[in-house]
């Protein structure tokens, strides 16, 4: 039967869960950008402080060095640490004793001085930061270096810290060389008031790197606070959205089990007949809101981390309302399992509808957000990024969107679905969707090689029968086609075999049982 006519309020439901979804995951990918912006602005104010720090150090030098009075002092040996070489600060103590001239002594003096406070600022450093690890979150970098996600575990807090002890380490090395100039300027007072005038623009920069820093900290730490907001307001309009679109799912199309479907005399495809579906459109719009949920959730880890709405509903998310009005379903609903069993639920509406597909076609159409995702997490396999809850319904979208393809014989998309599926999930993947039957009743137990067979599309079958190694030069895409369908058979023999991720694995020898 036809879709039925979109009723007004069929209509505005439609656009409402897919705006809501669509601010949704705009929220949480601003909110991901700021507070990877946060965590960088947060280094940078720290690098700034100890070098402001340190010059405060050295111009204390200087002006020892300056003070006449200061001839007759004879400093011991600077504290060794871990920064700083001991040779060379025996060696300044015995260049002291060696009676070189007032100046040298006077210079040599102000050095081990300033080097002993720097070893001091960075010990004090390192201990903060194992203080503020103690007490505050901390992000956890990928083996880029980008962020992924906040430290879950001791032992990822544990590499977090060890990164900002590198950074302390690296930026005090570079000072300790910097104050060794003392040394090196021109002999006399001329050259000492240079080097002073040198280190006074020195701590004039940095003091407004910090404060430009420090304001541009304050501004996105709003716009985290913001964003969250903002991602929970509209994961609520989602969740209100979703309840009205459920009353309008007919009870007969959650039905299971609803009889297969075989070829007709004609090349078409007859069944049982299928009850009233759902509005195109609203079907059209739960596909889009399903897919951009997905995403916020496995690609935007980060996005997600520490938010949560607040559990009496007096005061909201992180800036103070709150978008829940105190509804404790939606308060639930929120939490990483409830996000997870909402967008199931929307899976499971689109499967009760014969509508899988597609859902299939979207992850399909946002193939270049999911290798953006990739290049963030550095390098991984897309499967890594997924979950073993929603890992099945992927392949299962994707398979009905294969079989959908097939039987209208579009061989530009099915090419396009299967490079897809080896980039998600393996060549394990690509093969068993290839062979394996649908489950959409109307072409219920068929495979896309027979969908493609009855209909008599010769491009489609010769695409999955001889896929990967196939001259693709007759079903080549066009610039419009999504980015997948660009690659060929040479870029496979290159790149070699995929391994499936597990969730996929089991879900392949499911689906083959």
């Amino acid at each position: 039967r036809p879709p039925a006519k979109m009723a007004l309020p069929e209509r505005q439901l439609s656009d409402a869960l897919t705006d809501r979804a669509r601010e949704y995951r705009e929220a949480v990918c601003a909110r991901r950008e700021s507070l990877a912006a946060t965590d960088r602005f947060y280094r940078d104010l720290m690098v700034y402080q100890w070098r402001l720090d340190a010059l405060d150090a050295q111009l204390a030098a200087v002006e020892e060095a300056s003070a006449p009075s200061s001839s007759s002092t004879s400093p011991g040996p600077p504290e060794s640490t871990s920064l700083g070489d001991p040779a060379e600060d025996r060696d300044l103590v015995a260049d002291i004793a060696a009676g070189l001239d007032c100046d040298t002594v006077r210079r040599r003096a102000a050095l081990g001085s300033s080097l002993e406070a720097i070893r001091s600022q960075y010990a004090a450093a390192v201990a903060a930061l194992e203080e503020r690890a103690t007490y505050y979150v901390v992000c956890a970098p990928s083996a880029t270096g980008c962020l992924d996600r906040l430290a879950t575990n001791e032992a990822e807090r544990r590499d977090a810290v060890d990164g900002f002890k590198e950074l302390a380490r690296a930026t005090y090395e570079e000072i300790e060389s910097e104050a060794r100039n003392i040394i090196k300027v021109s002999p006399g007072a001329e050259g000492l008031r240079t080097l002073r005038a040198v280190l006074e623009r020195h701590r004039c920069f940095w003091q407004g790197q910090l404060e430009e820093t420090w304001a541009a900290w304050q501004e996105t730490t709003r716009r985290v606070h913001l964003a969250g907001d903002e991602a929970l307001f509209a994961w609520a309009g989602v969740a209100r959205s979703l309840a009205g679109a459920q009353a309008l799912w007919p009870q007969a199309s959650r039905e299971p089990g609803r009889g297969g479907a075989a070829p007709s005399a004609s090349g078409g495809f007859r069944g049982a007949r299928l009850p009233q579906p759902p509005p195109a459109q609203l079907l059209q719009a739960l596909a889009v809101a399903t897919a951009l949920c997905m995403e916020a959730e496995l690609l935007d880890p980060l996005g997600l981390s520490g938010l949560c709405p607040p559990c009496g509903g007096d005061a909201g998310g992180e800036g103070g309302t709150s978008p829940f009005s105190g509804s404790a379903p939606e308060v639930q609903a929120f939490s990483p399992d409830g996000r997870l069993a909402m967008i199931v639920s929307m899976l499971e509406l689109l499967r009760a509808a014969d509508a899988l597909h597609r859902f299939g076609d979207q992850l399909l159409a946002a193939g270049d957000v999911w290798t953006a995702a990739a290049g963030r997490h550095g390098g991984r396999e897309r499967s890594e990024m997924a979950s073993p809850t929603l890992e099945p319904w992927i392949a299962d979208s994707l398979l009905e969107a294969l079989c959908e393809a097939s039987k209208v014989g579009d061989a530009k998309r099915v090419r396009s679905l299967l490079y897809f599926c080896r980039e998600l999930g393996g060549d394990a993947l690509a093969d068993s969707i290839r062979s394996l039957p649908s489950r959409t009743r109307g072409i219920r137990g068929l495979t896309a090689k027979q969908l493609a067979a009855i209909g008599k599309h010769s491009k489609v079958c010769r695409v999955l029968e001889d896929w990967p190694l196939y001259e693709a030069s007759d079903v080549s895409a066009s610039s419009d086609d999504v980015a997948w369908g660009r690659k060929r058979s040479g870029d496979l023999s290159e790149a070699g075999s995929r391994p499936s991720s597990p969730s996929f694995t089991k879900w392949i020898q499911r689906a083959w049982a």
